[in-house]
């Protein structure tokens, strides 16, 4: 699970809440209903037009899975908001205001909570780069990199289906080249440039098991676990040498040191929401099945 609070979330009309309403979670008290869930999709929907210039509809065959992992995403942000609110954040005079007036938006103290969440995610991270030694980081990248380096390529894909269909298409990197250039419409992958970080640490990162990967290995389909626009991708990956962490420049020690305080928010974000009273009205978000 990835840990995903964003402040975007906290715009929005007041609005009275409709007569009729489904709860479909219960996070320590706080009920989310089925119109909390469709506010907060409606948000990023919104944020996403304004970052793209133009309207965003969620395709008829993601609706379900958008939904879900958006009540996934919003039930986490309640729980951490809470662990938040319980560790005093909202009392602190430089947020205090800001909290309140969160609360006065269309979710009530579900908007609070969703504020408590970033901030307080944040402030930890924030805390933790600044207090990270250089044998924390050298420590981390030596059990992220405990194997050899890749160049990774990856195409994406709205769909397991999708994912599936075009890595049985790949034999080699002929193949692979082809599905990069096949003409836009649905099946098509999206490319993402080739990166030359790690790939233990780029796919770690992104909720991918790592195998032995060996010389022009073609791997997925694999999910990518990234909130709720999550997708399915299809990868091409060549052996390189192993870095070592004292051959690393400062540009790539600020990025793992961002990833190693990545990854110490994320261990302890789990273990809040293990210890959070959550009650499931309907099937349990797929983003909640590493939590065992």
């Amino acid at each position: 699970m990835t840990i995903r609070f964003l402040p975007i979330l906290l715009s929005g009309l007041l609005a009275s809440t409709p007569a009729w309403s489904e709860t479909l979670a219960i996070v320590s008290g706080i009920k989310i209903e089925r119109e909390h869930v469709d506010e907060f999709v409606a948000r990023q929907l919104e944020q996403l037009a304004k970052e793209r210039g133009g309207k965003v509809d969620i395709p008829a065959r993601l609706k379900a899975e958008v939904e879900s992992a958006s009540l996934g995403d919003l039930v986490s942000s309640v729980a951490f908001g809470e662990a938040a609110r319980k560790a005093g954040l909202a009392d602190k005079s430089d947020i205090a205001h800001s909290v309140g007036e969160a609360g006065k938006g269309k979710l009530g103290k579900i908007d609070e909570n969703l504020l408590l969440a970033f901030l307080w995610s944040d402030r930890r991270l924030a805390t933790a780069k600044a207090t990270a030694t250089d044998a924390d980081l050298e420590a981390f990248w030596g059990k992220l990199t405990a194997g050899p380096d890749y160049r990774v390529q990856v195409l994406t894909f709205a769909t397991q289906k999708e994912a599936s269909a075009a890595r049985k298409e790949v034999r080699n990197v002929g193949d692979f080249e082809r599905l990069k250039l096949r003409p836009a419409g649905e099946g098509k992958g999206f490319a993402i440039p080739s990166r030359t970080d790690s790939a233990f640490l780029w796919r770690w990162k992104h909720g991918i098991a790592v195998d032995g990967s060996r010389m022009s290995t073609f791997g997925g389909p694999g999910r990518m676990n990234n909130g709720t626009w999550g997708i399915w991708i299809v990868e091409a990956v060549i052996d390189r040498p192993r870095r070592p962490y004292k051959d690393l420049d400062e540009t790539s020690r600020e990025v793992v040191r961002s990833e190693f305080a990545q990854y110490q928010e994320e261990a302890f974000f789990k273990s809040v929401l293990k210890q959070t009273p959550i009650e499931w009205l309907v099937p349990v978000p797929k983003v909640y099945a590493d939590l065992d």
